[in-house]
């Protein structure tokens, strides 16, 4: 059972009876951002998979596509994340990246984080800029609701799959419905297999997160609208990905773990 929860996600099955937690020591790391209008989403995107995915392990670059529940602002695009290790070895690494970028490398800046710094923006209390981010007051009397669906990919995604995707993001757009595009490079740590979990997604090189968010005051058809964009943005990739979705749904795919897994259920069953 520790095998298949390893990976399974919340597949309801299994009860964990020990839990273990490691620390990792504070590192400095250095903090990438950039912002551009949706109009150079398309041009980000196909430069951004041609190099993000196969970069050093220590390069961690998301893209994302954001539309604002405010429906007078317009879209925008940011490539968001942080590079490891030491400050010149990193500064090589951010060289590389504006080189990539060509001219569109003007909007993109660094900074070096110090290691207690590092800390606070990896957990949220620092923004993309490495400025204190905005927190809501406590306690929390609402719940908002979230629509999110994944994509996974083995290769890059054609244009044409890109333009299309880009533009759905805008489609029907609505008052108090906040809409989502995440790029997320796989491989690096997420490849890295030894044989003790049924996580199945090991050889992927890219997912795509589709979310909507709305109020907890919405109403039940703009709660329908942001569940069908989603539906329908996850759709204008789904003919180059890979069977499957992120594993920490109550519909994910063991793949080559489920024989395994349901095997193991069968023999508990019966006992």
């Amino acid at each position: 059972m520790y095998w298949a929860l390893r990976g399974a996600g919340s597949a309801g099955f299994g009860v964990v009876t020990r839990l273990t937690l490691r620390t990792f020591p504070l590192e400095p790391l250095t903090l990438c951002h950039g912002r551009w209008a949706l109009s150079e989403a398309t041009s980000l995107v196909e430069l951004w998979q041609a190099w993000a995915p196969d970069a050093d392990p220590d390069i961690n670059l998301e893209l994302g596509l954001t539309l604002l529940d405010d429906d007078e602002s317009p879209p925008y695009v940011e490539l968001f994340g942080v590079i490891l290790g030491d400050e010149a070895r990193a500064s090589e690494h951010f060289d590389v990246l504006k080189n990539h970028l060509g001219p569109l490398s003007s909007e993109l800046h660094g900074r070096r984080l110090a290691p207690a710094q590092a800390a606070d923006y990896l957990v949220g209390l620092l923004n993309h800029d490495g400025e204190p981010a905005w927190m809501p007051s406590l306690p929390y009397r609402d719940v908002a609701y979230q629509f999110t669906r994944s994509n996974f990919f083995d290769a890059p995604l054609d244009t044409e799959s890109v333009r299309t995707c880009v533009e759905a993001l805008a489609v029907d757009r609505r008052y108090a419905q906040h809409r989502e595009l995440e790029f997320i490079p796989w491989g690096g740590a997420y490849a890295r297999g030894d044989g003790t979990s049924c996580f199945p997604h090991r050889g992927a090189r890219m997912m795509i997160r589709h979310t909507t968010v709305v109020g907890a005051r919405s109403t039940e058809a703009l709660r329908e609208h942001a569940r069908d964009w989603v539906d329908a943005s996850w759709d204008t990739v789904r003919p180059p990905s890979r069977a499957g979705c992120t594993p920490a749904t109550p519909t994910a795919a063991w793949r080559a773990g489920n024989a395994r897994t349901t095997e193991r259920i069968s023999h508990g069953s019966s006992r």
